[in-house]
């Protein structure tokens, strides 16, 4: 049965028994084999844990302790204990065995049992997560190994990931790729089409002073509610308006000039049809965003956006798909056409954008969600280094600010600057602060917003997680981390 397995594998198998027997247990428990595998292959499994072989001897105690303990201690265990497995070792067995198949492996070692047990989640399960040890950090163990097995036998890594796909599979894979170049080629055809019918459609809709309504049913109606999100979130007041609802009360939105967006793939539905004389009736400009210039609804726009496409993205060319996104695509380009038109601002974005981490972003001022000085661990250039990692530990914020006598901030000291000083000097016991510091650190002014804040903490090439705070003469106010930006009150 255990032909496929390493020399240690086997030697789990028969160790697990052994403990089973230890601790008078009629059958081979998942526990046992865990133990069994922990103690098999000690090097391997001290690599998937964070403190190595004293972790592991943590581990294994505790497993250990989680096994009944007999009524009287077993006197003598005979070499030859055969114990039978339990139903759930079996079945971790068959997984670790399924794992090696699944990566190619003609050896099963005890890292494919391990794979198999976390699979099973057993009773011990608790105890190895606990340690930090997951199902795909043994999994990518083991595909390590299979790459460096690929290499020296030049086989391709991708065979020994999983099987290869069916044909039948492949015919998805490139109906899929198929779906998103026609949306790709359909986008970019309607960007070149893209004519003074926009500029007009914005000129229109600038000049009235109300708001905009966008109406379509069906798939339309749905790219409709999108593009009101849009038009609302970049200073243009927008409603959507059903067609079918319309002659039961909701043309009641309207007041008279507010321009309205019709979207339709076919240009031919009645609903949409019997909606435009009533909408005349309102004086209002009628901008379409039609997938058909020929259509009956398109002879009746001010302004026509053609949305047409060559074909839908399914391979029977039926459901909407390339013409809705289009669609959208020219309602977007419509939106982000009238915020330039508007001189719409990041502030003005942030006031429509009050909630979210969006909105935080440009609606807070590092000011408010900074550590003033006083809070932050704040020393002198000369202050011994030994005191700077206390001050830190008293204050972890990440970082301590260096302040000259005048205020004004003369470098940053951060657990990284902490590292590079313990690796660069053999002693460090006569180290000052302005020997470990970063000089001219990067900082940020007070009224600045998070969302400026944020660009320079991650546009960069080193990216860093906080940043002094400093007014326009240099002197130093407090620290922003990257904490404080997402998690900040």
């Amino acid at each position: 049965m255990f032909e496929r397995y390493t020399e240690a594998a086997r030697r789990s198998i028969f160790f697990a028994r052994y403990m089973a027997a230890q601790h008078a247990m009629p059958y081979v428990e998942t526990p046992c084999l865990l133990l069994a595998v922990l103690h098999e292959d000690r090097e391997r499994m001290a690599q998937l844990l964070p403190e190595g072989l004293q972790e592991l001897a943590r581990l294994s105690a505790e497993v250990e302790a989680t096994l009944p303990q007999p009524a009287q201690p077993v006197q003598k265990i005979a070499a030859h204990t055969d114990l039978p497995l339990s139903h759930a070792c079996k079945r971790a067995l068959a997984y670790g065995a399924e794992e090696g198949e699944r990566l190619g492996h003609k050896p099963i070692d005890c890292r494919h049992l391990l794979c198999g047990l976390l699979r099973e989640k057993g009773p011990e399960l608790a105890s190895l997560q606990a340690h930090g040890v997951e199902l795909e950090a043994v999994r990518l163990n083991l595909l390590q190994d299979a790459a460096l097995t690929a290499q020296i036998n030049r086989k391709p890594l991708h065979n020994l990931v999983d099987r290869p796909p069916t044909d039948r599979q492949q015919e998805w894979l490139a109906a899929a790729r198929a779906a998103i170049e026609i949306e790709a080629a359909s986008l970019l055809f309607a960007a070149e089409r893209l004519d003074d019918s926009l500029i007009r459609a914005v000129d229109l809709i600038l000049r009235q002073p109300g708001k905009v309504v966008v109406t379509g049913i069906g798939k339309s109606g749905h790219v409709a509610r999108t593009i009101v999100a849009t038009l609302c979130s970049t200073g243009t007041a927008a409603v959507f308006l059903h067609p079918a609802e319309a002659v039961h009360g909701d043309l009641g939105i309207y007041t008279p000039g507010d321009p309205t967006i019709l979207i339709s793939k076919n240009g031919s539905s009645a609903e949409m049809l019997a909606l435009v004389p009533l909408l005349r009736d309102f004086h209002s400009p009628l901008i379409g965003i039609l997938g058909s210039a020929a259509s009956p609804l398109a002879a009746r726009m001010d302004v026509l956006l053609d949305a047409s496409v060559e074909r839908e993205a399914d391979p029977h060319n039926l459901a909407p798909t390339a013409s809705a996104v289009t669609a959208l695509a020219i309602g977007h380009a419509l939106a982000i056409a009238l915020m330039c038109g508007r001189g719409f601002t990041p502030e003005e974005f942030g006031r429509f954008h009050p909630g979210g981490q969006l909105g935080r972003n440009l609606r807070l001022s590092v000011r408010q969600a900074m550590h003033p000085i006083g809070a932050v661990a704040s020393v002198a250039p000369e202050t011994p280094l030994k005191e700077v990692i206390i001050a830190m530990t008293r204050r972890p914020w990440g970082a301590a600010c260096v302040v000259a006598s005048d205020g004004t901030l003369a470098g940053l000291i951060t657990d990284g600057d902490l590292r590079r000083a313990l690796t660069n000097y053999d002693d460090v016991r006569g180290l000052r602060a302005e020997q470990a510091m970063t000089p001219h650190p990067v900082t940020i002014g007070a009224e600045t917003t998070l969302g400026e804040a944020l660009e320079r903490m991650e546009r960069r090439q080193s990216q860093i997680s906080v940043l002094p705070v400093v007014d326009d003469a240099g002197r130093a106010l407090g620290l922003l981390r990257l904490h404080d930006i997402y998690l900040g009150p």
